[in-house]
């Protein structure tokens, strides 16, 4: 079975070679498991065809990457897919968040590709690799694809859809019943914009409140915590927005107070003679910290002058 980093870097570097149809706005994908406690979905075409990317080249870089990357390159010319032009997006749903912690192997997860390409090409590459077996459940075709100990199963579904997940059974099972995920992850991605180029929500369940109550800090609203949704846009800037949506108002407040008083802390942490004080002073004065009744709110604008910034202090592209 697929470690969780190994998986999820699997299914989004197979993402970036299959699919196309998006959700409509504020629905989740109808493949989202019933019981998928969290999910995130990459909008691939969107970022990548978003006016910042095309600037900094993001489509040529995936390109050269490919291209030094023999195996990758070979794999994908066979399947005859462009990364930069066939992918709509990816979705990635957890039915236990928690088991992503420390390395755990997730049996519930289902890696849903949207975008176009051509199943029978697929199929007739996937069955020349030695390291596929393939098999059929009805008539569902499963692609059983081992590599260095761990398992990952794949299916295609009409000229839109590849679905994988690290067990059969699971894969199965959310193909043959389209959940649309549960009442909860529903209405929390319901607060979220999903022509965004990535957002998440996860809902927040007994288990995380009861692990969160064990910080002192976060005792007295843990157990008014609901859920946790993520929206990062990419425009000709970088917008992330963050909320945690909760069971009263006194509970954003509350964590808005802790946020208010860390904030000076980080710019005395890092220093007037730091490298990176111009960088955290600009994030400083982009951020919006707000609570509402039901929700905080936490919004980060970053422009593509402070962009440059982050990549030139971490020694990247300039």
């Amino acid at each position: 079975m697929l470690r969780p980093r190994k998986f999820a870097l699997m299914a989004l570097t197979l993402g970036a070679a299959l699919l196309v149809a998006p959700a409509r706005a504020a629905d989740l994908d109808k493949l989202t498991p019933a019981d998928a406690q969290a999910v995130m979905v990459f909008n691939v075409k969107q970022a990548i065809n978003s006016p910042l990317a095309k600037k900094k080249m993001v489509g040529d870089l995936i390109k050269n990457g490919i291209e030094s990357n023999q195996e990758a390159k070979q794999i994908l010319a066979a399947l005859g897919l462009d990364p930069t032009k066939d992918v709509e997006s990816v979705t990635v749903a957890v039915g236990n968040f928690t088991d992503l912690e420390g390395g755990k192997k997730p049996e519930k997860m289902l890696v849903i590709i949207r975008g176009s390409f051509d199943p029978e090409k697929i199929d007739a590459a996937v069955k020349g690799v030695d390291k596929v077996k393939v098999s059929k459940e009805g008539n569902v075709t499963v692609y059983e694809i081992k590599d260095k100990g761990d398992t990952t199963y794949l299916t295609v579904i009409g000229k839109s859809i590849i679905a994988a997940a690290p067990t059969k059974d699971y894969l199965l099972k959310s193909i043959k019943n389209i959940g649309g995920g549960s009442k909860d992850l529903v209405k929390a991605s319901a607060k979220v914009d999903t022509k965004q180029s990535m957002w998440m929500a996860v809902v927040i369940d007994e288990d995380m409140r009861m692990k969160m109550a064990a910080n002192p800090q976060f005792k007295e609203i843990a157990t008014k915590l609901e859920s946790i949704t993520i929206g990062v846009n990419v425009t000709d800037n970088i917008v992330l927005d963050v909320n945690v949506n909760t069971s009263n108002a006194a509970a954003a407040k509350e964590m808005k107070k802790q946020i208010d008083a860390a904030l000076p802390l980080l710019s005395a942490f890092v220093g007037d003679d730091n490298p990176a004080a111009p960088v955290v002073k600009e994030l400083k004065n982009n951020l919006k910290v707000n609570a509402g009744p039901d929700a905080l709110n936490i919004n980060l604008k970053v422009s593509e002058a402070t962009l440059d910034m982050i990549i030139k202090l971490a020694g990247g592209l300039k």
